[in-house]
């Protein structure tokens, strides 16, 4: 074949993955891709859209650039767009919520995407929640996740939340590991309204905790491994058009603060 397109990718920051969308019009011949000279796809036939991932590696400031080339025999190239993954979301502000007892705090380290937690608060649940939030605002659908490889104290929790305010009363469902007491999945659909909660007794530290929340259903998912989860439930919580998504610490009586070790987070926001 000929080279019938050639584009340089205008590639800034360190994310991975960069995705180029072609909206071209093809015969039944094939049509290749190469990337930095190495083909990244042999072969396609008859489409109307091509996504490319470019994988280049990074330079020394872990920045990638480079081109690609389309090869073959195309009868009419309709558009070309280059876009750039947006960067992940990472917890940025943190709150103590209801009689805490300590003031919590919390530090994050963007190479390992360890989150180290300081927590007080005497208990989560029924009809308010005293704990420590580390949180953003979101709005939408969302698929959170996250991994709780360490608890200091036994009686204490650890967990992911997504609350409507930042109230002691307020709306919520979280999905929380304590480590003398396996977890549990709490839910409250109303403010200072208790509901009764989901227990998981075999669940341990080192689990991987997760909630989707599609339109007013939450649904509460663990794993061993992260990649293959359980169901613990589903609930319907009408949240506000924002909402508050975040990482939980309640100290529950055991002492003036718990450490929390949260790793492996994902947030996908729809």
């Amino acid at each position: 074949g000929v080279t019938i397109l050639s584009h340089d990718l205008p590639l800034t920051g360190s994310n991975d993955d960069l995705a180029v969308h072609l909206q071209i019009i093809t015969p039944e011949d094939v049509l290749s891709s190469t990337s930095l000279g190495q083909e990244i796809l042999p072969e396609l036939f008859d489409f109307k859209r091509l996504s490319l991932t470019y994988l280049g590696e990074p330079n020394e400031n872990g920045d990638r650039a480079g081109s690609f080339a389309l090869l073959g025999d195309i009868n009419t190239i309709e558009s070309i767009e280059v876009e750039q993954p947006p960067e992940a979301l990472t917890f940025t502000n943190s709150l103590n919520i209801g009689n805490y007892g300590y003031e919590g705090s919390f530090s994050y380290d963007g190479t390992t995407g360890v989150y180290d937690l300081q927590s007080g608060g005497a208990a989560l649940g029924r009809w308010e929640d005293w704990f420590h939030f580390v949180y953003e605002e979101v709005s939408g659908d969302v698929d959170f996740s996250a991994r709780i490889p360490y608890i200091s104290e036994g009686w204490s929790s650890a967990g992911i939340m997504i609350r409507d305010d930042l109230t002691t009363y307020s709306k919520q469902t979280s999905s929380l590991i304590t480590l003398y007491n396996g977890g549990r999945f709490s839910i409250r659909k109303e403010p200072a309204t208790p509901y009764p909660d989901v227990d998981v007794p075999a669940l341990t530290e080192g689990s991987w905790l997760r909630l989707v929340k599609q339109g007013n259903q939450v649904s509460n998912y663990i794993s061993s491994d992260g990649e293959t989860w359980t169901l613990v439930g589903t609930e319907t919580v009408d949240f506000g058009e924002s909402f508050y998504i975040g990482l939980i610490g309640v100290a529950e009586g055991s002492g003036p603060a718990t450490n929390i070790i949260v790793d492996e987070v994902n947030i996908e926001l729809q």
